[in-house]
């Protein structure tokens, strides 16, 4: 065993040496060392923490020549592990002196090193198969589905396949299949009818509906097809997008004022709201809507709020602050940081106002950096005042 001359003899020490591979990932070019690519619910190098603790390891100690930085930050956030650490530089691990190469999983076999950009993807995608197989084996006996995170909501009609890992706060709407062979990221969106098997989803993504993911890896609008070795990127939004907040200005542009004001003057002899109902919204101020039930009346209010200039048109609905809350983290979030609108893209797709489906659309909106949604409002907005609908 390796010894570190600082520490005492006595002290169970291992040392490991990360693979420099930056050089190799031409195809996926992450930004990240591939000890910290994702293998099912955690990165590789915690994978070994495990082995190290289990093993009764006191100290690890990492050779790294690729990106030490970025190894040592995930080290330092590494506080589940009783151990100490040491994450130290050098020009080639290859050729110091260690006990084990974080090439794999712990327990596997050595490998030969990928070939190529494509080579080192299928060898990562082994890799979470195979870490799949050890976790639906362990949980096997037990009763409890461990492979469903926190604060998920996963529609009744949707079926999950094991083996399968689906991290905190996904979404997973009616009618799709998930599994065998499926990872979900953290804070993940799969639409109604889509299909997941063989795949991993990156945290953060949104999959679209009715979309057949098989033997892929999906990390926000770019797809990697292993079966064929095609790489897709700017994917269509209603296929599949990154839901990373984005920056909006809180005024509407003249244009969405005008529009507005078409619409108000459209449903101006509708019969009046008799009832109001008045509430403070999670941005703190008051917002009053009309009767529930009849369009025209609930946005009445809104559409001269946004002819005002003091409303964006395409934005989330108002909502009370405790229906904020009641949201997953991953729905919640944009919504917040986000200015309310007179009109969402929910409301394009039939969404009934409040509904996890519309919070999922509404999210999906907020998120879309091509615009293909605001303009699937416009057109819908276009086609109310045509009388088309």
């Amino acid at each position: 065993m390796a010894t570190n001359g600082n520490h005492p003899q006595s002290i169970k020490q291992r040392t490991y040496a990360l693979p420099d591979w930056g050089r190799i990932d031409t195809v996926w070019r992450r930004a990240k060392p591939f000890v910290l690519w994702k293998v099912g619910e955690q990165c590789l190098l915690y994978h070994w923490l495990d082995e190290a603790v289990n093993q009764g390891i006191e100290k690890v100690v990492l050779l790294v020549a690729d990106r030490p930085a970025d190894v040592r930050r995930a080290m330092e956030e590494a506080t589940l592990w009783p151990l100490d650490w040491e994450v130290r530089p050098v020009r080639n691990p290859a050729q110091e002196i260690y006990d084990d190469w974080l090439d794999r999983l712990p327990g596997d076999p050595p490998i030969t090193v990928p070939e190529d950009g494509w080579a080192l993807i299928r060898h990562w995608s082994a890799l979470e198969q195979s870490w799949l197989m050890r976790f639906q084996q362990e949980i096997a006996a037990m009763s409890l589905d461990l492979g469903i995170g926190r604060g998920c909501d996963i529609h009744p009609q949707a079926q999950l396949k094991p083996p399968y890992w689906i991290g905190d706060y996904v979404s997973i709407g009616p009618r799709c299949i998930i599994g065998p062979g499926a990872v979900i990221g953290d804070g993940a969106m799969v639409g109604a009818g889509a299909k997941v098997a063989n795949s991993h989803i990156g945290d953060g993504t949104y999959l679209g509906q009715e979309t057949d993911l098989v033997d892929a890896v999906l990390e926000g609008a770019t797809l990697l097809n292993l079966r064929h070795q095609a790489r897709v990127d700017r994917l269509e939004a209603f296929i599949a997008s990154g839901v990373t907040p984005q920056t909006k200005a809180d005024k509407p542009t003249w244009s969405e004022r005008w529009l507005a004001l078409r619409l108000w003057w459209h449903w101006r002899n509708t019969s009046p709201c008799h009832r109001k109902h008045t509430f403070t919204g999670f941005d703190g101020r008051q917002w009053t809507l009309g009767k529930e039930g009849h369009l025209s009346s609930v946005r009445r209010t809104l559409l001269k709020m946004v002819w005002l200039g003091k409303m964006r048109l395409f934005g989330p609905l108002p909502r009370p602050a405790a229906d904020l809350e009641a949201l997953p983290d991953g729905f919640a979030d944009p919504i917040r940081h986000a200015p309310p609108g007179a009109f969402s893209y929910a409301d394009c797709m039939g969404a009934t106002p409040g509904s996890m489906e519309e919070a999922l659309h509404t999210a999906f909106m907020l998120t879309d950096t091509s615009g293909q949604s605001a303009d699937v409002c416009r057109r819908w907005l276009e086609k109310l005042l045509a009388g088309d609908s």
